[in-house]
C-alpha cells in the first residue's frame, strides 16, 4: 500500500533520530568512563545515558587504582584500572628512598671502625704483624747452636741453658701477649675508638715488647719486668678505649 501523505518523511525522520542517538551513547558513555577514572561520580552521573547506566562500579582509591566495570546494552562489558600510575610512582620513590645508601650525616656519631675502610688502621695493623712473627725471632735466637737436633727440637729447647734459655722463654711469653694484644686491638676496632689513640698504644706496645726480648737475654729481670708492665698497661688501655 502507498504510504500516507507525509508517511515517508516521518519514517526518515525517525532513521536519522535512530541513527543520531546511536552515535551520542557511545559518546556519553566515553566521556562517563573518562569521569569515573578521575574519580568524579556527579560527571559521570551526568554524562552517562539515562537507560545505560553502569550496573557495577567498584572503587578503591585506597588501593590506588579505580575499577569500572560496566555492563551496557550496546557493548560488552569493560574493565577500567585507571589513576594506578600515579600510586605506583610514589611507591617506586619511597623505596628508592628506603634502599639508597646513607650520607655521612644519616651514620651514628659512633660508629665502627670496620667500616672505616682499612686505610685508618694500618698502622695497628702493621703493629698486629709484628707481634705475631716476634716469637719466632726468638726461637730462632734459642736454636741458633751447633748441637740443636731437628729430629727432637722439644728436647733440645729442654736442655737449653744460658741465654739461650731466656730467648726460649721470652719466645713463649711473647705468644702470650700476642694473644691479649689481638683482643684488645679487635675490641677497640669494634667500638669504634680513637684510631690515632690505638695507633699510639700499639707502636708503644710493639716497642715494649721488642725491648722485653732483648732484656730477657741480656738477664735485666727487674727492668724487664718493668717494660713488660708498660705493655700490659697499652692492652688494658685498649680495651677500655672509647671513641
Amino acid at each position: 500500500m502507498p504510504a500516507g501523505p507525509g508517511g515517508r518523511g516521518d519514517a526518515l525522520d525517525t532513521r536519522v533520530a535512530r541513527r543520531r542517538a546511536a552515535t551520542a551513547i557511545p559518546a556519553r558513555l566515553s566521556a562517563s568512563r573518562a569521569c569515573i577514572a578521575h574519580g568524579d561520580a556527579r560527571c559521570a552521573a551526568q554524562q552517562a545515558a539515562p537507560g545505560a547506566k553502569p550496573r557495577v562500579t567498584l572503587r578503591a582509591r585506597r588501593l590506588g587504582f579505580v575499577l569500572d566495570i560496566s555492563f551496557r546494552a550496546i557493548r560488552p562489558p569493560r574493565l577500567t584500572v585507571a589513576a594506578f600510575a600515579p600510586t605506583r610512582c610514589r611507591i617506586v620513590r619511597r623505596a628508592r628512598r628506603r634502599h639508597s645508601p646513607r650520607t655521612p650525616h644519616d651514620k651514628r656519631t659512633r660508629s665502627s671502625s670496620f667500616d672505616n675502610g682499612g686505610e685508618n688502621m694500618n698502622v695497628s695493623q702493621t703493629c698486629l704483624l709484628i707481634t705475631a712473627l716476634m716469637p719466632f725471632v726468638w726461637t730462632m735466637c734459642a736454636k741458633s747452636s751447633s748441637r740443636y737436633d731437628n729430629h727432637d727440637p722439644r728436647g733440645y729447647l729442654a736442655r737449653l741453658d744460658g741465654w739461650r734459655a731466656r730467648a726460649f722463654a721470652a719466645h713463649q711469653n711473647s705468644w702470650e701477649a700476642f694473644a691479649l694484644f689481638t683482643a684488645a686491638l679487635v675490641v677497640a676496632w669494634h667500638n669504634g675508638a680513637n684510631m690515632q689513640r690505638v695507633d699510639q698504644l700499639a707502636i708503644v706496645f710493639v716497642a715494649s715488647r721488642v725491648l722485653y726480648g732483648v732484656l730477657y737475654l741480656l738477664n735485666w729481670a727487674t727492668l724487664r719486668s718493668l717494660v713488660w708492665t708498660v705493655g700490659l698497661v697499652c692492652v688494658v688501655w685498649l680495651f677500655l678505649a672509647a671513641p
